[in-house]
């Protein structure tokens, strides 16, 4: 190694002279080698891609960027947004900026449902979601109906293979309803029921 270093800083007095010796600074083989060693490191290190951000005000533009953003990247809200039906679900691990706007899931849709990844929410508020469990089956003769399924995360459901940190993120109106009890047979004892309702009132993350 010390040898080398030193045919390099004599391979670089040499270039000082080029016109006695008529070659370049790169024309050595020293320095030829040690370039291509560099260019060989250069292609080898990862690229270190540059995550995106996507300004949304409108519910297209909400649902766009959930289908498009992907690990890394940012969804910053410019206006309050109301949905008309639920979005699609969040499958990778990004950054929510409600930039301190509201979503609204219009009292008929459930507001997020992160199926996988990490969805960071800041600065959000979230009102007015529903959700409400299917409802049981109906009776056979002499039959009692089925019990109505769960309804599960009116303004936020996280699936066990989904994660969330909220910061300074509001939640106001929601409501999870279960669903409606099946029928049961006309000769059957008893009687047929309705879902349960949960509802919030207001809950607020603390803010970090």
């Amino acid at each position: 190694m010390v040898r080398q270093m030193i045919r390099m800083l004599n391979a670089t007095k040499a270039c000082r002279t080029a016109g006695l010796l008529q070659e370049t600074c790169l024309s050595t083989p020293i320095s030829r080698l040690t370039l291509t060693a560099l260019v060989a490191v250069g292609v080898l290190l990862p690229l270190q891609a540059n995550a995106a951000n996507f300004n949304v005000g409108t519910e297209a533009q909400l649902r766009n960027a959930i289908s498009t953003a992907a690990n890394g990247d940012t969804i910053t809200f410019t206006a309050d947004i109301a949905l008309t039906s639920p979005l699609p679900n969040l499958q990778r691990s990004i950054m929510i900026n409600g930039a301190n706007f509201t979503l609204s899931g219009g009292n008929h849709s459930r507001v997020l449902n992160v199926q996988s990844g990490t969805v960071d929410l800041v600065d959000l508020k979230i009102v007015n979601g529903r959700v409400q469990g299917g409802s049981g089956g109906n009776a056979g003769s002499g039959g009692g109906g089925g019990g109505g399924a769960a309804g599960l995360g009116g303004a936020l459901y996280i699936a066990s293979t989904g994660a969330v940190t909220a910061t300074n993120v509001s939640f106001n109106g929601n409501t999870a309803s279960g669903g409606n009890g099946g029928h049961r047979a006309s000769n059957a004892p008893g009687v047929s029921s309705a879902g349960a309702t949960a509802s919030v009132a207001e809950i607020t993350s603390p803010r970090v």
